[in-house]
């Protein structure tokens, strides 16, 4: 290269020497915007280390606890002497450091955009017979940079518990979540609905996607702001199962069982003789419902998905997110494990980011279909497992081989349970549910030997 990469050197100088001045009070500030790479010149890099270890370790960093910790570490011989004692000169003020820290941070991001672009153009002129090697170093480059452009935050333990303090801020922000309520009874018995990344997997036919979607409704309908985002059903096809809940929660709640007006009935309009009750229905349940979007996606990949999602995390309380579902989200990746790793990484990242409690759902893996729910279950779960702050497992009661799940599919209501794997915000626990799935809805209840006024001897509980 020919040419001066980008840099701000004088800043550099302004920013190491404004560290030495107020006891070092704007350390913690800088170090949340900086790291030593981001320094052009070499013996910056260390001077900052050497300022960030003093402040770690209680020592007020100035220029004589600088110059005896850079004597110490054996590399004050090799640097300028003259330069390092010109820092207690430069800078008579704090001010303006974090808008100098900003423009140094800019300059590193520049500075690995030129060897990025240098990198892509070498391997893009090489023998390109194998095109996606030459797709993938591209790939990890722009990732690369990302990382840049939003590094990780750092946090000094004396600072974060200050008075007014990062961990006070959070436990405040927290404590506003203790008294949400899903709407599910026995649920909010056992959780505590905070933010976070929950996973919820399940076999075909257990009621995924109407357990989310029904949960993300019931939670619009208390003032919750909620987005679901689908990459499997039309805003049609959800809008009908709420529709058939209604309906079925209105005229038939003392026994769902007897509705036989589903979804599929109102997708093809096959629903003449109860118009009117219908109609009635949908206009009292427009006046009841808040805030709930739903995003059809079909072609965008994680990164085109995040965009979408955070127009609606700006501003007020953080929304509730649901995605269905992770093993259909487009990706390049050479195999589906390393795209859930990074879908999964990059949606807890999202998450924490913006605060919003984002829900996934995550089909299981076909051997355990008949198996108790466990994280075998989830396919490629290998980061489901340590990322989610929430696992949740449907699976039918009672069903041990495959005749016996095919007779499960077929109950009207299904006894199904939501099992808790893993709950970083308390302890496990099991919910059970009537799921009626003519009707779209999902019931609590209690132990299923004893369903209460939701089901008739006709429908109790068995082991299939």
């Amino acid at each position: 290269m020919n040419y001066e990469l980008p840099n701000a050197v004088e800043m550099e100088k302004f920013v190491l020497s404004a560290l030495l001045l107020k006891k070092g009070e704007i350390v913690s500030e800088v170090a949340a915007i900086l790291t030593a790479d981001d320094f052009y010149r070499g013996e910056h890099k260390v001077i900052y280390e050497k300022i960030l270890e003093l402040h770690n370790e209680g020592i007020v960093p100035n220029l004589l606890s600088l110059i005896e910790k850079l004597h110490r570490a054996g590399v004050l011989e090799k640097m300028d002497l003259r330069a390092v004692m010109n820092l207690g000169d430069i800078a008579h003020t704090t001010a303006y450091v974090t808008e100098y820290a900003k423009v140094i941070k800019e300059k590193a991001i520049l500075r690995e955009m030129v060897y990025a672009g240098e990198e892509i153009k070498d391997n893009a002129l090489k023998d390109i017979s194998d095109f996606s090697d030459v797709l993938e170093k591209f790939n990890e480059k722009i990732d690369l940079i990302q990382r840049l452009i939003t590094p990780p935050k750092s946090y000094n333990t004396r600072d974060y518990f200050n008075r007014g303090g990062e961990f006070e801020t959070r436990q405040k922000n927290i404590s506003k979540y203790y008294n949400r309520k899903t709407g599910f009874d026995n649920l909010d018995e056992n959780q505590i609905f905070s933010p976070g990344l929950y996973v919820m997997g399940g076999v075909p036919a257990a009621g995924k996607t109407t357990f989310c979607w029904q949960l993300l409704e019931q939670l619009a309908a208390k003032d919750e702001k909620c987005v679901y985002a689908s990459y499997e059903m039309s805003a049609f096809e959800l809008f009908s199962k709420t529709i058939s809940r209604e309906y079925c929660s209105r005229y038939h709640r003392n026994n769902p069982a007897n509705c036989d007006f589903s979804a599929a009935d109102i997708r093809r309009g096959a629903f003449s003789q109860n118009l009117n009750d219908l109609m009635v229905s949908l206009e009292e349940f427009k006046e009841g419902r808040g805030d709930l979007t739903i995003l059809e996606e079909t072609n965008k990949d994680i990164d085109a998905l995040l965009l979408d999602l955070r127009q609606f995390c700006k501003g007020g309380k953080a929304p509730v997110i649901c995605i269905d579902y992770l093993q259909i989200i487009p990706h390049d990746k050479d195999s589906a494990k390393i795209a859930v790793d990074d879908i999964v990484r990059k949606l807890k990242g999202f998450q924490r980011e913006t605060n919003a409690t984002v829900i996934v759902i995550s089909s299981f893996n076909r051997m355990n279909y008949t198996q108790a729910v466990s994280f075998e279950s989830f396919k490629e779960s290998g980061n489901i497992e340590y990322s989610a702050d929430v696992v949740w497992g449907l699976q039918f009661e009672g069903v041990n081989d495959k005749e016996s799940l095919e007779t499960a599919k077929k109950q009207n209501p299904r006894y199904v349970q939501l099992r808790c794997l893993k709950n970083r915000q308390g302890s496990n626990y099991n919910c059970n549910f009537l799921y009626y799935p003519r009707s779209d809805w999902f019931v609590p209840c209690g132990n299923f030997l004893d369903v209460g006024s939701y089901s008739d001897e006709n429908h109790a509980p068995r082991s299939y």
